[in-house]
């Protein structure tokens, strides 16, 4: 591709960056206070998805959610999505309803500032360390039982050759026949050419279409993880196929 064809694209992620950041900093003392009290979580959250809103008219994106069941209200749910963007982790926020923990790698909690969500609200998983493991989704758990749903990028972060699925981790789909708790697939449509993973990072306004599937009952699948798990990532996989023709 022609360098000034790039460019552009370029100087769009910049603006992205500076957006969030500046977002993110005005919002941070308030954040900050918030996170002391979990019973003030939720709050915290929706103030979350506000500034992913904010980032989003900023920034010249906008969202299209599917919705194919009503979900009920105030039950807990696991989402499941793919992942191959930075911008993920917002969109996610402002598509699903309710209080939302995402559970991610634990390289995120040494962010300056952002790392605060995954010692409170949010849940750390150490790669490679089984008691750390068993911590984290014990965490998650407490999560559920709370009344909060977890997001989890069952992929376990943004691997290359996006669209194209990589193999899911078992985690997701452990804690939902240990604790009878529904998956929800979502399929993120569009954000893999948005915000690709790149060491020179491009950005470009766009519609994001969000799919959110109906929810998968673990006894529906024999209270079978490895059921379940296939059930999920054929939803997403046959999903973005449909949308981009491959």
């Amino acid at each position: 591709m022609r360098k000034w064809l790039v460019w552009p694209g370029r100087i769009w992620a910049v603006w992205f960056l500076v957006l969030f950041a500046l977002t993110f900093l005005v919002q941070y003392p308030l954040y900050a206070l918030l996170l002391r009290f979990e019973k003030l979580h939720p709050l915290l959250h929706r103030l979350r998805v506000g500034w992913a809103w904010v980032l989003f008219a900023g920034t010249g994106i906008w969202l299209q959610v599917k919705r194919e069941q009503k979900l009920t209200r105030n039950a807990p749910y696991i989402y499941c999505a793919n992942h191959a963007s930075y911008i993920d982790i917002p969109v996610v926020a402002a598509a699903v309803p309710g209080t939302l923990h995402f559970m991610a790698k634990h390289e995120l909690a040494k962010i300056p500032l952002f790392g605060m969500f995954f010692r409170t609200i949010d849940v750390a998983v150490p790669r490679g360390h089984s008691r750390g493991s068993h911590r984290a989704y014990s965490a998650g758990a407490n999560k559920l039982e709370a009344g909060g749903n977890l997001m989890i990028f069952p992929e376990g972060g943004i691997l290359p050759g996006a669209p194209t699925l990589k193999a899911f981790k078992s985690g997701a789909f452990r804690l939902a026949v240990e604790h009878n708790i529904p998956i929800v697939p979502l399929s993120l449509v569009d954000n893999w050419h948005v915000l690709p993973d790149q060491p020179w990072p491009t950005f470009r306004p766009a519609r994001l279409r969000v799919v959110v599937h109906a929810p998968l009952h673990p006894a529906d699948y024999g209270m079978d993880e490895n059921a379940l798990r296939k059930k999920t990532y054929d939803i997403i996989d046959q999903t973005i196929k449909q949308y981009h023709g491959h």
